[in-house]
């Protein structure tokens, strides 16, 4: 039985344009597709957060959530609106616990296809209450993409309990056709805004002088093995793979509204350019989702094509003709489902062109976004932050140029120290670089933002949650302990701790070969001097 309906509401002509509109002849199955896929997605999202929430925000992690929600009541007026959380209520390590697993219920059902639409809302409300709980920890711009599409999942997904198979499509209502528009936009936001910022930003070594890619393999977050190969190409190849890039993120983005085409062909660019970064890069999910935003530009015939839809599968466009034939119901039903998501639609259409303005207005300057809008428009904008609605997009805006790292040294003495080396980084220079996807380690990400600071400052953002890891291991956390590799001081915690900065580089092949080390190094200076154990008073 239907719990809400999502069919067409009322005469010919709404069938008419139904059966004019290429979303609904031809989307239908690769709607059921998309849908699927983020539940998979979230998935991931969800249980890569959930084994690393007790210690980077649980009550005796890091930055603990409760700490977080208890600063923004004491800030702000209506803090559930500065900040939506369901942790509200309780943000106890075992509603974070249950939070989780709630969201893996969800996703489980939304990828096998029951319950679409509750599911979808299930899962965007729980990871926007672990977002907006996870601190600096779950502040990447695919945490945004992931909720800013996940919301457009619940305005798009049928509201009935059967459950969603490509064979047996349900056709697409108004509201879902704009909702899949909207899905096609984000993609075009993403990928366009991706290229801009990279010209936009004035960084050369994107343009004029096209040498970013010398540096990315080296340079990015958690670098791959594969990368180290890649790394050792020629310069003129790695200056002449700009301009590919640069065609899929500014160009293909337009292609969209060149109809078929066009899709298939920004589809296939952009799925291209995303197992390219996979194969030599680890950025967590973010690829995969970026290749679920894809399906929806895929028609069902080519689904049909590629055997992913069923070749028998009546069309969308016949469906909903036999169902505009047998059934005319009320105005008034139709009115009650279909108006609050189709003003949805048009309110998140409005927040994402303000947005998109301000952010190609604003450039690469730091101006508030009332510098480019009236101050009532940039006051409601402002709440869409803590909802993650309408986002701003733009990777790489400026390159690295060298890796420096942070390496941490005990010793119980002050003279013989040893080494800690953290998961998924560079440690030895025998360590081989792996591959950590889809999981994203997000406390190695940190350690790869700080160190791009160059020296502890205590007024930095990454500041509170380093402190609290350089006292766990001065405790002897176990916890904090296993997320090195063979960590020093098994028996009693060290008495100190000191912080030193070192440069890293690949090696060349010749250097590897004689070696058999994957990295050089050298140690630049302090990143932050020596602390101590806190004696009792």
């Amino acid at each position: 039985m239907a719990l809400l309906p999502d069919q067409p509401h009322s005469s010919g002509r709404l069938a008419v344009f139904f059966r004019r509109a290429i979303p609904a002849r031809d989307h239908a199955a690769s709607r059921v597709m998309f849908l699927r896929l983020m539940g998979l997605i979230y998935l991931i999202a969800i249980l890569s957060w959930w084994v690393q929430m007790p210690f980077l925000v649980g009550q005796k992690g890091l930055l603990p959530a409760h700490e977080l929600l208890a600063s923004v009541e004491a800030r702000v007026d209506l803090p559930w609106l500065h900040l939506p959380t369901l942790f509200w209520i309780n943000s106890s390590d075992t509603a974070l616990h249950l939070g989780c697993g709630l969201g893996v219920v969800a996703a489980v059902l939304l990828m096998t296809g029951w319950f679409p639409g509750p599911a979808s809302a299930v899962l965007w409300l729980v990871y926007l209450s672990l977002v907006n709980t996870g601190g600096i920890f779950m502040g990447y711009q695919w945490d945004s993409l992931l909720l800013e599409a996940g919301f457009l999942c619940i305005l798009l997904a049928p509201w009935h309990a059967r459950r969603i198979r490509a064979r047996t499509a349900p056709p697409m209502s108004v509201h879902s056709t704009l909702a899949l528009w909207s899905v096609w936009f984000l993609l075009a936001k993403l990928m366009w805004f991706s290229g801009w910022v990279k010209l936009a930003w004035g960084d050369p070594a994107w343009w004029p002088e096209r040498n970013a890619m010398t540096f990315h393999y080296l340079t990015q977050p958690i670098p791959t093995w594969t990368a180290w190969f890649v790394h050792q190409l020629p310069a003129a190849i790695h200056k002449a793979s700009l301009w590919p890039m640069y065609f899929i993120e500014l160009v293909l983005p337009w292609a969209i509204l060149l109809g078929r085409p066009g899709r298939r062909m920004a589809a296939c660019g952009t799925i291209a350019l995303m197992l390219l970064i996979m194969a030599t890069g680890n950025y967590g999910w973010f690829n995969c989702l970026v290749i679920v935003l894809c399906v929806p530009l895929a028609d069902d015939v080519m689904l049909r094509w590629l055997r992913l839809a069923p070749h028998d599968s009546a069309s969308g466009s016949a469906v909903l003709a036999e169902m505009v034939s047998r059934q005319k119901p009320s105005l008034t039903r139709g009115l009650w489902w279909q108006i609050p998501r189709l003003a949805a639609i048009g309110l998140v259409g409005i927040a994402n062109g303000l947005v998109c303005y301000v952010d190609t207005r604003r450039g690469a300057s730091h101006e508030p976004d009332e510098a480019f809008l009236p101050a009532r428009i940039a006051t409601a904008l402002s709440f869409n932050g803590g909802f993650r609605l309408a986002n701003s997009y733009g990777l790489f805006r400026i390159m690295t140029t060298d890796r420096p790292e942070i390496v941490i040294e005990g010793s119980s003495d002050g003279t013989v120290w040893e080494e800690y080396r953290l998961r998924w980084k560079p440690g030895e220079v025998s360590d081989k670089p792996v591959f950590t996807t889809p999981h994203m380690p997000r406390l190695a990400w940190q350690f790869w933002f700080f160190a791009l600071e160059r020296s502890f400052q205590e007024r930095s953002r990454n500041a509170g949650w380093f402190a609290a890891l350089l006292s766990k291991l001065l405790d002897g956390d176990p916890v904090a302990r296993s997320w090195f590799e063979e960590p020093p001081f098994p028996e009693t915690p060290p008495r100190y701790l000191r912080c030193r900065l070192y440069l890293y580089e690949f090696t060349n092949p010749s250097e590897r070969e004689l070696t058999a080390a994957w990295w050089k190094r050298r140690d630049v200076g302090t990143f932050l001097g020596v602390v101590g154990r806190r004696t009792p008073s």
